[in-house]
């Protein structure tokens, strides 16, 4: 999209593209989501970017919402015992 300057991972949030958008995490942050449709690879980096956004969120007074996470990237936030900590926009309607 044209002129969209929203900051978000492509198809992999893995330890290499994770550093490239930690120096973007404010301007995740100030955006109150990371959408995480495309995301097919997904590690321990991208977990700890996730919880950092939050941390800074939370110490902003706000949140950062994880939109779009597929059901892959949320066993292994599960596995991590993490997903509690973390605001996830609920599903679409049927």
């Amino acid at each position: 999209m044209v002129g969209d300057t929203t900051v978000q991972p492509g198809e992999r949030l893995t330890f290499h593209e994770v550093e490239r958008l930690l120096a973007r995490a404010d301007a995740i942050v100030a955006q109150g989501f990371i959408n995480l449709a495309a995301v097919q690879r997904f590690d321990s980096a991208g977990v700890a970017l996730l919880l950092e956004l939050t941390r800074r969120a939370r110490i902003r007074g706000g949140q950062c919402v994880v939109r779009g996470c597929p059901q892959s990237v949320r066993a292994l936030l599960d596995f991590f015992s993490v997903s509690a900590l973390l605001e996830f926009e609920a599903p679409a309607a049927a």
